[in-house]
């Protein structure tokens, strides 16, 4: 079954749009084959993508920036957040997040706790202005430099796509993110494999993006395209702060926790190889 997930920005605030269905032809133009296939592939972002491009990432070119991102908040956007994350779905955000992660060396993520600053935030909301259109909708700010500032993802609270959860719900939110970062959505095709594939295409929510992916997001930011070992999947750890007055002390694991007496502060994904 394929889900339609899409949202559309405007220059400085976004507004969505639901994506337009694609024609019965959906393999991809010959060009896109072709490029993804060289050892250090190069792609036309123009025409590679359908739809949600405006060419707007998240750093000047050669900086590096990290992001925070909370799955707490209870607005999002302007909606209100119609339930809380069970711990499954906020695994599955989690390693959505760390997938993105572990492609590019200029962007890191730091998730925080609720009421935090964060440039990114997602939850559960009924996606009003869409109805039943969407699973998945994204909006995001920029201003005349073309550099984002602030993004929301919000997945469908009465979809029963997402709501079974699993790998399903896990492709909706590495889709959407991926819109985030600042891929567009990619008509589906039979030689390639992206999660911005939109309609959403099986395999559903894969441990570690394609090397297409990789690719694509990484010649966006201004890295390498090369293939590396970095391809499989990542391992998930997490570094948090742990406070008591003046003392700070970093704990790291995959399930980390703060000794006795220490206030958790902050929540970041390391990834490890």
């Amino acid at each position: 079954m394929r889900h339609a997930a899409a949202a559309v920005l405007a220059a400085l605030v976004a507004t969505g749009a639901a994506a337009p269905v694609p024609a019965a032809t959906t393999t991809p133009p010959e060009p896109v084959a072709a490029m993804a296939a060289a050892p250090c592939p190069t792609f036309d972002l123009a025409s590679l993508f359908y739809d949600d491009y405006y060419g707007t990432i998240w750093t000047a070119p050669g900086a590096s920036r990290t992001l925070r991102w909370t799955p707490f908040a209870t607005t999002v956007h302007t909606e209100a957040v119609t339930r809380p994350f069970s711990e499954a779905e906020l695994a599955l955000v989690r390693e959505a997040f760390a997938a993105w992660d572990a492609a590019l060396d200029s962007i890191a993520f730091e998730e925080v706790g609720a009421g935090a600053p964060a440039e990114i935030t997602i939850g559960w909301t009924p996606i009003a202005e869409m109805g039943t259109s969407v699973d998945g909708y994204w909006n995001g700010w920029w201003g005349g430099d073309r550099i984002r500032s602030r993004a929301t993802i919000r997945m469908r609270s009465s979809s029963g796509f997402l709501a079974a959860g699993g790998a399903g719900f896990k492709h909706g939110v590495m889709h959407e993110l991926g819109n985030v970062l600042g891929m567009g959505d990619i008509r589906p095709g039979d030689d390639i494999e992206s999660t911005q594939e939109d309609p959403w295409q099986q395999p559903y929510g894969p441990a570690a993006l394609s090397a297409f992916d990789r690719a694509v997001i990484r010649q966006m930011y201004g890295e390498s395209t090369c293939p590396d070992s970095s391809v499989a999947a990542p391992v998930v750890i997490y570094r948090i702060r742990c406070v008591r007055g003046s003392k700070v002390r970093p704990v790291k694991g995959p399930d980390p926790a703060c000794p006795k007496g220490f206030r958790q502060r902050g929540r970041r994904v390391v990834v490890q190889p």
